[in-house]
């Protein structure tokens, strides 16, 4: 019987409840992750405190995560996140313990190299994009051939490797900032005999009894963890639609000599344009049920709205799963140059004009049905008629443009 792949797991376990799936993955996984923390903490103890509060995070997101996640990837960011929001609160101990044992274990020259990279891998690793990112971990953190990263990335095996080594390259020159000067095929070697440690015997099975099973004690340490790396997780999410953001304002200053001819020429023939060839010319189409649209830092189909003054975790509207509505958003407005956040955009405050390009009008009444999750009991609740306001999306548009507004004024100061 052939083996399943992490998201037939996944899915297995979702369904099921079922904890030999989750053990499966834990046993994946559990030393991706733990050496991603050990190298943060430098601290075993930590490392697997923080081990636990991702898997845990894994159980409660398994039923959101979409196929198109590599999960080795999501894994990672998920471990990173969480350890360098954990160590910001404790003293960095140890570390140099870990580096004597590191050059009493290894070879004296691949000690040195990797001495250097160690504490600069991970923030390195952050900087990344996401699709270098994972074709790096899945090249060197699990010895992954060319063929099947392409696979992972869905991209072909000669693309993905141009990807591993345009990705090495960057890590090259990050690291050379800092004053480590290596080649790529030194930072390759290194982190692929050392990105990886051995895990406790015991941590794998306390994962996943703490993940999965229902009744079972966590700490009150590792449940606030985990609280403050979901807070950091969603700021993440934050900091790349704000970059997006920043980039668009840039784009249209270059762009204002060259729409301002174009419009000189083109105003005789304005007339000609019907209301009915954009569809955001259409006031009545700005409205919304909800007035807030928060995505998640690691996976844009989980999406939390604020409805009625609660929030939930939404799950479908008129039917139409929330994994579907993202999918169709990201390949009808996500396109380069502007890529998903501008999908979410268009989510979040375009709600009607998706709903009408999927083929889902939205009632006459302005009315749509949800299907939301309560986040505190996991609860399902389904509403019939959540009707849609103007004020609502001025809420979301209003919410969502609040840190963009502070964050980009200096870019807005230099195109005025």
């Amino acid at each position: 019987m052939p083996e399943q792949d992490d998201h037939q797991l996944l899915a297995e376990f979702v369904r099921e409840g079922s904890e030999s799936a989750f053990s499966e993955l834990v046993r994946r996984y559990v030393a991706l992750v733990y050496s991603t923390a050990l190298r943060f903490s430098s601290n075993s103890h930590h490392a697997e405190e923080i081990t636990q509060a991702v898997f845990i995070i894994l159980a409660r997101k398994a039923g959101t995560l979409s196929s198109r996640v590599v999960l080795s990837g999501w894994l990672y960011q998920a471990a990173r996140l969480t350890a360098s929001n954990f160590v910001k609160g404790e003293i960095r101990r140890a570390r140099r313990e870990q580096e004597v044992y590191m050059q009493s274990t290894l070879p004296n020259s691949e000690a040195a190299d990797w001495d250097k990279i160690a504490p600069l891998l991970d923030e390195a690793m952050g900087k990344l994009g996401e699709t270098d990112r994972n074709a790096l971990i899945l090249r060197f953190f699990e010895n992954r051939t060319s063929a099947e990263i392409g696979s992972a990335l869905r991209m072909d095996e000669d693309t993905a490797r141009r990807r591993v080594n345009r990705a090495l390259e960057k890590l090259r020159k990050m690291f050379s900032r800092h004053g480590v000067n290596s080649t790529t095929e030194t930072i390759a070697g290194a982190i692929s005999a050392n990105s990886i440690q051995a895990v406790p015997a015991t941590v794998a099975k306390s994962v996943t009894t703490a993940a999965v099973v229902k009744g079972t004690a966590v700490s009150t340490s590792t449940l606030t963890l985990i609280k403050g790396a979901l807070k950091i997780m969603a700021w993440s999410q934050t900091k790349t639609v704000i970059a997006v953001g920043a980039g668009i304002v840039l784009v249209a200053a270059t762009s204002t000599v060259t729409l301002k001819t174009i419009a000189s020429h083109g105003r005789s023939n304005q007339s000609d344009i019907s209301a009915s060839t954009s569809p955001f010319r259409d006031r009545a189409k700005y409205v919304s049920p909800f007035t807030q649209v928060h995505f998640d830092s690691l996976d844009s189909n989980v999406v939390t709205v604020a409805y009625n003054q609660s929030q939930y975790q939404l799950a479908a509207i008129d039917g139409i799963s929330i994994t579907d509505m993202m999918n169709f958003c990201r390949r009808q407005y996500g396109q380069p140059p502007f890529g998903e956040p501008w999908a979410e955009k268009r989510f979040a405050e375009d709600l009607v004009i998706v709903m009408s390009d999927m083929g889902h009008p939205a009632r006459p009444d302005n009315t749509v049905s949800l299907t939301l999750i309560d986040p505190k009991t996991g609860e399902q609740q389904e509403v019939s008629h959540a009707l849609m306001t103007g004020q609502n999306r001025g809420a979301i548009v209003q919410d969502r443009g609040e840190a963009n507004t502070r964050l980009l004024k200096p870019y807005r100061a230099q195109v005025q």
